[in-house]
């Protein structure tokens, strides 16, 4: 199963970081500083829209048909303009919306991944859509070369209410029989079943739901598989917190 990073590392045959250097003009070394510094906001972004199933309906709706994966696989297809507006249709989901929340949350990211990075905020405000759009296409090629092609149906028609409760509420396990147990309490029970050969062994758990276990897989592709520096996942997540406070007001 794919993260963000990995994502990354295969895109455009695994020649991405080239295909960004070349639109942006940045060296190897900048380009991937870049890439680095703005994918842990992607992920936290991503995280927090899984923790509704309303809203990661809408995710999964962005890139489950597959319209993206072009994106992912050919380069000039990741700068096509229609590839780079649905990019910020979907920035726009994950960091706060077009509105003015979504846009001071969309500056105060790139500001930070500029100061990790050294790359200015500008020019990775430009990039940010590019990122986005290559995201897309693998996550649904991700999805897809890990058998969770019946997820993203069943999201897409608006199944994944169930699934998500499933996921979120797992059943309780139930609980081993010991009829001396009951008879005789929690000590001499267990004790006197054990000489006897009367205390029944646990039913073994319930089989997991593919469905679920499929969500579970299709979260870990929202890591971004790296290792970040405290400070920038310190400052990302700062961002996230003031813009969950402003859209609380």
């Amino acid at each position: 199963m794919m993260n963000l990073s990995e994502i990354f590392d295969q895109a455009h045959g695994g020649e991405a970081m080239q295909t960004m250097a070349r639109q942006f003009g940045l060296s190897a070394d900048q380009t991937q500083a870049a890439v680095n510094a703005l994918l842990p906001a992607f992920s936290m972004g991503l995280q927090k829209q899984a923790e509704s199933a309303d809203s990661l309906s809408s995710i999964i709706g962005m890139f489950g048909t597959g319209q993206h994966a072009e994106a992912f696989e050919v380069p000039a297809k990741a700068a096509d303009p229609d590839m780079l507006s649905a990019g910020t249709d979907f920035m726009n989901q994950i960091f706060g919306g077009p509105q003015e929340v979504g846009r001071q949350m969309q500056k105060q990211v790139s500001q930070q991944a500029a100061a990790m990075s050294g790359v200015s905020a500008s020019i990775l405000q430009q990039m940010m859509p590019m990122i986005a759009t290559i995201i897309l296409g693998g996550l649904f090629k991700g999805s897809v070369n890990n058998g969770l092609g019946g997820l993203l149906g069943q999201a897409m028609q608006g199944g994944l209410g169930n699934i998500f409760g499933q996921a979120m509420n797992p059943p309780p396990q139930p609980k081993a029989q010991n009829p001396m147990g009951d008879l005789f309490g929690s000590f001499l029970g267990p004790v006197l079943g054990g000489m006897f050969g009367q205390q029944k062994a646990a039913p073994p758990p319930p089989p997991a739901d593919p469905m679920s276990a499929g969500l579970d897989m299709l979260k870990g592709m929202f890591e971004t598989g790296q290792k970040m520096q405290g400070q920038q996942m310190a400052g990302m997540q700062s961002i996230f917190d003031q813009m969950l406070k402003a859209q609380q007001k």
